[in-house]
């Protein structure tokens, strides 16, 4: 489900290539697109279009009994703001860690998506590195596969994380775990222990992290580095990994995150 919602999330932001100057661009190069204009970005019956598709596709795997869920079950088509994604509540976060201490390494990967608000699949690409002593998810090697170019970047470490000693288990929860089994186990077993969980799911972390960074009055451009987003500022450009904001800074950053 939460590839899904990447591809939905992706969607959302990829330009009309029948219209110039899309139509005469590559696909490598429309993924490389920063900041296209809302007037030229698909819309909302076109996502729709692309996601019954897959949706559609799914089913039919299903029904040949090659996997037993559909995880468009709950896809949410574009354009229904009542059924908007929503994030966990404050409320819903400390319920929430009361429930990870229960369990066992999976814990660990669930606070990770709690303090990082990265994307779960970029969890398994990246690795730990470490920079004026700082530890950070990187996610900046050319070699990997990544959404957009502005996925590229560096995450460092919340305090609570190295308090978890992550720094160290991160390589071996790779090996230990698959995504698509921790999507499933949270978004079927965890999240019913919420008075609420309408609408919120596993990716509900990015969202969450998002509005808290926020709350906390972070500056909404550190906010779209440590996402992965293309800036909110549009004088400000991103050519090159981390041209605006340090590794320190960008620490100061997701530390403000206090659930």
């Amino acid at each position: 489900m939460d590839d899904i919602n990447e591809l939905k999330e992706f969607l959302e932001t990829f330009p009309n290539i029948s219209r110039l100057p899309y139509k005469d661009m590559s696909f490598k190069a429309l993924l490389e697109l920063n900041d296209v204009p809302t007037q030229y970005i698909i819309s909302n019956d076109t996502q729709s279009k692309y996601l019954k598709i897959l949706k559609q596709l799914f089913l039919f795997i299903v029904d040949d009994g090659i996997i037993s869920y559909n995880p468009c079950k709950r896809l949410i088509m574009p354009g229904d703001e009542q059924k908007k994604r929503e994030p966990f509540s404050n409320d819903d976060m400390r319920i929430l860690f009361n429930e990870f201490d229960k369990l066992d390494n999976k814990k660990y990967i669930y606070y990770i998506l709690a303090y990082t608000g990265i994307r779960p699949s970029e969890l398994w690409k990246c690795h730990i590195s470490q920079e004026d002593g700082i530890y950070y998810f990187d996610l900046t090697s050319k070699e990997i596969e990544l959404k957009t170019r502005q996925s590229r970047r560096k995450i460092p470490l919340h305090s609570k994380l190295l308090e978890l000693n992550i720094q160290d288990k991160l390589s071996s929860l790779q090996a230990e775990f698959r995504q698509e089994y921790l999507s499933i186990y949270f978004n079927k077993t965890i999240k019913k222990v919420l008075p609420d969980d309408n609408n919120k799911i596993m990716y509900s972390f990015r969202h969450t992290v998002a509005t808290e960074l926020k709350r906390a009055g972070v500056n909404m451009d550190k906010v779209s580095e440590l996402l992965g987003h293309s800036y909110e500022n549009d004088s400000m450009t991103k050519s090159t990994y981390a041209a605006e904001y340090t590794l320190k800074q960008l620490k100061e950053a997701i530390d403000d995150l206090n659930y």
